[in-house]
């Protein structure tokens, strides 16, 4: 296994922060799906079948927004600061060519 070079920047907790979301989403989705079979009447069913559209709305926004900001902030992290030394190899050449 590779370890990371020595000036890798922090992880984005913005993208961490999608993935709860989108299970979040998937499942909703997916007992929106399942309750048109129950006819049961269970008090879940019945949450479901009068919110899930709103739901599903507010976790939609809720995703995008999360990835917006997680592609800006990943954006101004990988932006080269301006007192950093250039690579001698080319950029990104160092980084790949180390031995497996």
């Amino acid at each position: 296994m590779r370890t990371p070079p020595p000036n890798r920047p922090p992880d984005n907790i913005w993208f961490r922060l999608l993935i709860p979301a989108g299970f979040l989403f998937c499942a909703t989705c997916l007992s929106w799906v399942m309750t048109t079979f129950d006819r049961s009447g269970a008090p879940v069913v019945r949450w479901i079948n009068q919110y899930a559209i709103w739901a599903i709305g507010v976790e939609t926004v809720a995703i995008v927004m999360l990835a917006v900001v997680a592609m800006t902030v990943d954006g101004r992290q990988s932006r080269p600061t301006k007192n950093a030394l250039p690579d001698p190899e080319g950029p990104g050449k160092a980084e790949w060519n180390q031995p497996a």
